[in-house]
């Protein structure tokens, strides 16, 4: 529930823990840089749920990969 995949798989969708409890704010993010703050910001919190969001980003972020055989994807993905 705290996090999920956007609609299309191109996307992960949060909740942000640092405006919890007074607001629920839904982030929707698409971007490394978003992805690497969301942790770093504490805006999910508690290892599993952190474990889940890793999984969840390198799982989009892969897709974003063009590449058409592991040769071509692995160096592009490691950036």
């Amino acid at each position: 529930e705290n996090i999920r995949f956007s609609e299309a798989e191109d996307a992960v969708v949060i909740i942000d823990q640092t405006r919890l409890p007074n607001e629920t704010v839904y982030r929707t993010l698409r971007e490394p840089k978003e992805m690497y703050d969301a942790i770093y910001l504490l805006q999910v919190r508690g290892a599993p749920a952190i474990g889940i969001f890793a999984a969840y980003a390198l799982y989009v972020l892969a897709r974003t990969v063009p590449a058409k055989d592991f040769a071509g994807f692995y160096p592009q993905f490691e950036k």
